[in-house]
């Protein structure tokens, strides 16, 4: 007999086929885009078992998610340190090599606990938008 933990924590199929997914895209795709993707491989998965399965490998920090607030959220197998530019028009997710802004003594001193970590993102308009915009003003 099985321990249930041990079952939950082992690689399964569809654990692997998401993480190869991401492993491929530079799309920080969705779940649904996941599930679409992953479908072609393995087409009796569900995309109920895409979402556990994304929480468990989010769980595991095997999966990075990057909340959008109203957008939801985007996945990313990329687990090495860098930041993300957010197109504030086509809603497209773009990797930029790691940024580590200096923080002021001031402002570490005011936080409410001890800072293991940071993370910069960027927002502004891709360049594929901004091309689009000149064409129509055109």
């Amino acid at each position: 007999m099985s321990n249930n933990k041990t079952a939950s924590r082992r690689m399964t199929k569809q654990r692997q086929a998401i993480i190869n997914m991401l492993a491929k895209s530079k799309e920080h795709p969705t779940a649904e885009m996941i599930y679409a993707a992953v479908r072609q491989e393995l087409p009796d998965i569900s995309l109920g078992t895409v979402y556990r399965n994304l929480q468990f490998l989010v769980a595991e920090g095997q999966v990075h998610e990057i909340a959008q607030g109203r957008v939801g959220s985007r996945f990313d197998g990329n687990l090495l340190p860098h930041s993300h530019f957010f197109c504030q028009s086509c809603g497209a997710v773009y990797d930029i090599p790691a940024y580590e802004a200096e923080i002021s003594p001031e402002c570490l001193h005011n936080m409410p606990g001890q800072l293991l970590n940071q993370r910069t993102d960027f927002f502004g308009i891709c360049q594929d938008c901004l091309a689009a915009e000149r064409v129509k003003k055109a």
